[in-house]
């Protein structure tokens, strides 16, 4: 009998034991076992997640996935209805500013769950719950931003009353010291009189917003510009970001910035979808067929940095920029573009920095003389005939080296020099009085990008871009792009200005 006894007694225990994971890791689904419309629902949640499994969890259902290299959760009720998303972040991951925030509102306290969550009424954003010290009570249930900024916090109802009664021995210590130091405080006012302070009357400090471009001119966008889930998809794939700037480049949202302690950028369609990543490669050093290619086509160079992209459509790519031998003076950057096997795929010409904080660079043309001197320019009068001396005075100044440019006038009646520079094809634009207005650089027409060339083709039907320039307004400070456009049946042409970005610029 008492056998018996022992044999329930276990065979009760084993249900038990179990029973208790299956309830709590949630029961295991196979795929004809979840119905359609929680299938729908997750795929427009999530259309670029690789499912991995499904369970059932307090009723409702439990997508497991992997998105963007994350491995992640999708729970959704069962009437087909998204509730959240979750995917698990370590720990030291976290922002510093969500840490900091635990340290001081807990100091007790620790976390135990970290995670990104996504849910209807709220972007993607950091799920976090800290665990106290005191026996039997509730963990803390803090939200933030992807910035690490506090949206919500939910104590335990007696979380108060349980940490005080937890601090009282501290406070009664911290009293003790406080009453110690008043009386001291009070001693040394009867001994000495205070003397009266007058505060000098703070002026108001005016905050000027700053605006931050990149190296081409992109104006950076706020962050309530930016896409809910552009931001959310960059979330999820940039952890450890630092210093992120957004741009608006070629109808792309990118993120520019450190990602990991490497520099990058992430570009992102506007419904979310990553599209490529560039990761600057610190100290980089030629091998295989880069290495083979650049010494046969480029003689004694010098790597300045190279960046590895990385595409959604795995058309991966290197960016490999070098000085060639004639420009390393000059400091002006060849761009050789190779794919994964490290076979050419195109060459971008040294350019023009666009930069709208900052003017023309005086000493750039200070290292072109030996370029000049290379194609046997020199100074003569033979090519200011019919040039008021002003302007010649002024172009003389600006490039000692050149004599054989050739001059004309523009609409406006400014002179304008045209020549061959380092770049190519350059004219520089000088009022009649001697005032330095523009500086332009021709550029390949299907350089062009995206923005521009749609432009074109929404606006300009049967035109198409002839050529165009870089310029660089002295006077204003700033950068655009004076493209020609031709009609391909009547030959007539027409000038368009566009700023970096791409947007179009009227009264030029």
């Amino acid at each position: 009998m008492k056998k018996v006894r022992l044999i329930l007694c276990l065979s009760l225990l084993s249900f038990m034991i179990l029973g208790i994971p299956n309830e709590m890791m949630g029961q295991k689904l196979k795929p004809d076992e979840v119905p359609d419309d929680i299938k729908q629902s997750f795929e427009f949640e999530h259309p670029a997640a690789v499912l991995t499994g499904w369970v059932m969890e307090e009723g409702n259902f439990v997508a497991s996935f992997k998105e963007d290299g994350t491995k992640g959760k999708a729970y959704i009720s069962n009437d087909g209805a998204w509730m959240r998303s979750t995917y698990d972040i370590p720990k030291n991951e976290l922002p510093s500013a969500i840490t900091e925030y635990v340290r001081k509102n807990y100091p007790m306290s620790a976390i135990n769950v970290s995670m990104l969550e996504a849910t209807p009424e709220e972007r993607l954003h950091y799920y976090i719950e800290v665990k106290h010290e005191i026996y039997m009570l509730k963990n803390s249930v803090l939200t933030f931003t992807d910035r690490g900024d506090l949206i919500k916090r939910v104590d335990a109802d007696n979380y108060a009353e349980l940490t005080q009664k937890k601090n009282e021995p501290r406070i009664a210590e911290k009293n003790i010291e406080n009453e110690v130091s008043s009386k001291t405080s009070e001693k040394a006012t009867r001994e000495k009189p205070a003397r009266e302070i007058k505060e000098k009357p703070q002026k108001e400090k005016i905050v000027k917003e700053k605006i931050i471009t990149d190296e081409w001119g992109n104006v950076a966008l706020k962050p309530i510009d930016v896409p809910v889930a552009v931001s959310a998809a960059f979330d999820k794939r940039a952890r450890l970001a630092e210093n992120i700037y957004w741009y608006f480049i070629d109808s792309l949202y990118v993120a520019k910035g450190k990602v990991r302690e490497q520099q990058s950028e992430l570009a992102f369609r506007k419904n979310g979808q990553w599209v490529s990543t560039k990761n600057l490669i610190d100290k980089y050093v030629p091998s295989g067929n880069i290495l083979k290619y650049l010494n046969a086509f480029y003689k004694d160079y010098k790597i300045k940095q190279a960046f590895k992209e990385t595409r959604a459509d795995k058309q991966d790519k290197m960016f490999v920029d070098i000085y060639e031998k004639e420009n390393i003076k000059s400091k002006l950057a060849t761009t050789i573009i190779f794919d994964k096997m490290g076979n050419f795929v195109n060459r971008v010409e040294p350019h023009i920095a666009m930069d709208d904080n900052a003017g023309y660079d005086e000493d750039y043309e200070d290292d072109l003389s030996g370029y000049y001197d290379k194609i046997s320019m020199g100074i003569g009068d033979e090519g200011f005939k019919n040039i008021p001396s002003p302007v010649a005075a002024t172009f003389r100044a600006k490039y000692p080296k050149i004599k054989n440019a050739e001059w004309g006038t523009d609409d406006e009646g400014n002179y304008c020099a045209t020549y061959m520079g380092i770049k190519g094809k350059e004219i520089c634009v000088i009022g009649e009085a001697g005032t330095l207005l523009q500086l332009q650089t021709m550029g390949r027409p299907e350089l062009l990008s995206a923005n521009i060339q749609d432009f074109i083709k929404k606006n300009y039907k049967g035109y198409k871009a002839d050529d165009y320039y870089a310029v660089k307004d002295v006077l204003e400070k700033k950068n655009y792009y004076k493209v020609f456009i031709m009609n391909k049946k009547t030959g007539d042409r027409q000038a368009l200005w566009f700023l970096p970005n791409g947007q179009p610029v009227t009264g030029k």
